[in-house]
C-alpha cells in the first residue's frame, strides 16, 4: 500500500486543481458575461430613459407622434438586452403612451375639417375631363378645429403623477438590472 500512496495522493491533488481551475474559469465566464450584458443594458437604458423622460418637463408632448415613436426605436434592443421585467415595463409604458396618442388621434380624424368630405367638391373640367377637388374649408373651420385640439389636450393629458407612476416602474426595472437601489416616485423630474 506504501507503494501507491506517492502517486494517489498528487494524483488526487492535481484532481482536485484541476477541478476548482475549471470551476473557477466557469465562474470567470460567466461573471465576464453578466458583466457585458450590463454595459450593453447600461447603454441601452440609458439612452432609452433618455428619450422617455422628456415627457416630465412637456406632459403634451405624449400627442406627439414623434415621441411615441422615439421610444419605439428601443423595441429590437428592448427584446435582445433587457430582463423579462424592464421588457414588460417598457411594453406597458409604451402600451399606456400609444393608447393616449391613439385616443387623440381619433379625435383627430373624427373633428379635422381638412377630413370631412362634406368640405370637399369634385368638379369635373368640361375640356380635359379631369377631375378635380374644391375645399370649402374656412378659417374659422380651422381655428375652431385648433381650439378643439387644444381644449381636448388640457382635458385629456395624464396628470404628473400617473406619468411618473409609469416612468417609476420602469426606471426601477432597469436600476435592479442594474443592480442598484430602486428610485423613489418623488426623485423623478
Amino acid at each position: 500500500m506504501e507503494f501507491w500512496l506517492p502517486i494517489i495522493i498528487p494524483s488526487i491533488v492535481s484532481i482536485i486543481g484541476f477541478s476548482v481551475t475549471i470551476f473557477t474559469t466557469f465562474k470567470q465566464f460567466k461573471n465576464s458575461k453578466k458583466e457585458r450584458i450590463i454595459e450593453k443594458q447600461s447603454i441601452l437604458y440609458l439612452e432609452c430613459y433618455n428619450k422617455i423622460e422628456r415627457i416630465i418637463n412637456s406632459l403634451q408632448i405624449i400627442f406627439d407622434k414623434s415621441y411615441y415613436n422615439s421610444i419605439l426605436l428601443f423595441k429590437a434592443e428592448m427584446k435582445l438586452n433587457a430582463s423579462n421585467s424592464t421588457l414588460r415595463m417598457y411594453k406597458a409604458y409604451l402600451k399606456f403612451v400609444f393608447d393616449t396618442w391613439e385616443e387623440y388621434n381619433a379625435f383627430c380624424t373624427k373633428n379635422d375639417p381638412h377630413l370631412n368630405k362634406n368640405n370637399i367638391e369634385v368638379v369635373t373640367n368640361e375640356d380635359t375631363g379631369k377631375e378635380n377637388e374644391i375645399w370649402h374649408i374656412s378659417e374659422s373651420d380651422i381655428t375652431r378645429f385648433n381650439n378643439l385640439l387644444e381644449q381636448y389636450k388640457k382635458e385629456h393629458c395624464p396628470n404628473i403623477n400617473e406619468i411618473k407612476k409609469h416612468i417609476a416602474k420602469l426606471l426601477n426595472s432597469m436600476r435592479k438590472d442594474l443592480s442598484n437601489e430602486p428610485i423613489e416616485m418623488d426623485i423623478i423630474e
